[in-house]
């Protein structure tokens, strides 16, 4: 039997390669400062740095995104629903919305105390309604759409010896999403600074890498993963939670058992010391994978026979074959063969995560994000002091 979603996202894919422009905008963010927190720009990439208390984050990232969130948030939930429920006839679409949302206001229940006062203070200091904030967060846990490849490459197979995680984002850019690609540095009391790669409005990780060099990358899972534990922590919250507890992957792996989520997928990641591994969960078991000759790949179907796997995956033979193909890789290549495993028209972010240097490249703003200028991010941009006012010299782009 076919799979319904696959065939809608085939159907789909020609007209948004029509919409998407192929150019990006001018800078979409006013930098600017609030409190201690600073919104400054690397070049062409605009990073938050938030400081303190989860409350106080999160009003210093509703003051400096507000102009972007009070123009996306009232859209996103109504493009979401349009584009999720594209194959469901006229009469049906009614309740089903009216099921998925009510799924949403449950799985409220799992987000922790402190990040709900984050997600409260972000929203009243961007003035917009609470539950569209809370609609950004949980929709695409709920209703899965992020599709995403990664290629981790230990240092044996790196021509610079250094590890290597590669991260497409394939999303459909709902309300215009790719043009505000956004690294927001969390520096919160008692944890590991911490970089994510996202969307302004988002509280939890879809990818990210701390200041100890761990980075991590999430991809759905469409197959055996997707029955809701509504009072669970939201999985891209629990995300944020492993990167910014933990400094390598082994205490990735030991955090991760028992916890349940509100969903499940995978995850890959990779640590300063050349360690890397892919957690599979359904929400509630989890299932652990490791490199094979210093390499190891995941996109959106569980490998482990405890979890139904393994699941045949056009884009996962694809990676399995470069990585046959290659003894070695050069960043150039690693960022070539991103390109050719990206879902081209929804792919809405790439990058590649350093986490010995803690770098990164990253490129967004036009689509396919693969295919654009990387942007070279280094430790000093993600982790070093802020200047006191908005950065204007330009990135290195990476070679």
């Amino acid at each position: 039997m076919k799979n319904p979603w696959r065939a809608a996202l085939g159907a789909a894919l020609p007209l948004l390669a029509g919409l998407l422009p192929a150019a990006p905008p001018a800078r979409a963010f006013q930098p600017g400062s609030w409190g201690r927190s600073r919104l400054v720009y690397a070049g062409e990439v605009p990073i938050l740095h938030l400081h303190g208390s989860p409350a106080r984050m999160g009003e210093a990232a509703g003051r400096l995104t507000r102009g972007v969130l009070r123009k996306l948030a009232p859209h996103f939930a109504r493009r979401f629903m349009d584009t999720f429920f594209t194959l469901i006839p006229a009469d049906r679409k009614k309740a089903k919305k009216k099921r998925l949302l009510d799924l949403v206001r449950r799985s409220r229940a799992g987000i922790p105390e402190y990040r709900m006062k984050e997600i409260e203070a972000l929203a009243r200091a961007a003035g917009v309604p609470e539950e569209q904030i809370l609609l950004a967060n949980l929709l695409p846990e709920v209703a899965p759409r992020v599709h995403c490849s990664t290629l981790f490459l230990a240092g044996s197979r790196m021509t610079d010896k250094a590890p290597a995680l590669g991260r497409n984002l394939d999303y459909p850019s709902i309300a215009d999403i790719h043009l505000y690609g956004l690294v927001v540095i969390y520096h919160e009391k008692g944890r590991i600074p911490l970089a994510s790669l996202t969307f302004p409005g988002l509280v939890g990780v879809l990818s990210g890498m701390n200041e100890k060099g761990l980075c991590g990358a999430t991809m759905d899972v469409y197959r055996d993963s997707r029955k809701a534990n509504p009072g669970a922590i939201p999985r891209f919250l629990f995300y944020r939670e492993l990167l910014s507890r933990n400094s390598t992957v082994d205490q990735v792996l030991q955090a991760a058992r028992g916890t349940i989520c509100l969903s499940g997928g995978n995850f890959t990641t990779a640590d300063a010391r050349g360690g890397a591994a892919v957690l599979e969960s359904n929400g509630k078991k989890w299932a652990f994978r490791r490199p094979k000759e210093g390499a190891l790949f995941a996109t959106n179907f569980f490998r482990s026979p405890s979890l139904g796997g393994p699941h045949p995956c056009r884009r996962y033979s694809l990676l399995e074959r470069q990585v046959k193909k290659r003894p070695v890789f050069s960043p150039r290549i690693l960022r070539g063969v991103l390109r050719m495993a990206a879902l081209g028209p929804i792919n809405v972010q790439c990058m590649v995560f350093r986490p010995a240097s803690r770098e990164i490249d990253f490129a967004f703003g036009r689509v396919p994000a693969a295919a654009s200028p990387f942007h070279h991010l280094g430790r000093m941009e993600l982790f070093g002091r802020v200047q006191s006012t908005p950065a204007s010299r330009p990135s290195r782009r990476s070679k």
